[in-house]
């Protein structure tokens, strides 16, 4: 089999996989869906939920890894006009990201963390 037929059977497989999420996901209401893509971690496309607006020292996990936890260090518009936001890892300082809002805003990527009651 050549790499060609190998890639289009992954690709073909990976689009009715993508199918029969939106499937599961037609016949279900909204609070089966919120559940079960927070019970599996799932990423929810339909996801209309906005949070609040991104603001510095706002705190957010990585999707699916709770303990990866960042902060948000600066907020900025780039040269592009796109609004970027640096953020710093709480448990390493070392590690830095520059990310689009959009992607703290969305959900997918990055989880709000809501802040501890004192």
């Amino acid at each position: 089999m050549s790499n060609r037929t190998k890639s289009n059977i992954n690709f073909s497989a990976g689009a009715l996989l993508s199918a029969g999420q939106a499937l599961w996901y037609s016949f279900r209401s909204r609070e089966e869906r919120a559940s079960a893509a927070s019970d599996t971690g799932m990423i929810n496309p339909f996801k209309t939920q906005r949070q609040a607006p991104i603001s510095v020292g706002a705190r957010y996990h990585t999707a699916g890894i709770p303990y990866l936890v960042w902060e948000v260090a600066s907020l900025f518009d780039g040269i592009d006009g796109t609004p970027y936001a640096h953020i710093i890892c709480v448990n390493d300082q070392t590690r830095r990201k520059t990310v689009a809002q959009s992607s703290l805003e969305s959900g997918n990527q990055y989880v709000f963390v809501p802040p501890e009651a004192d």
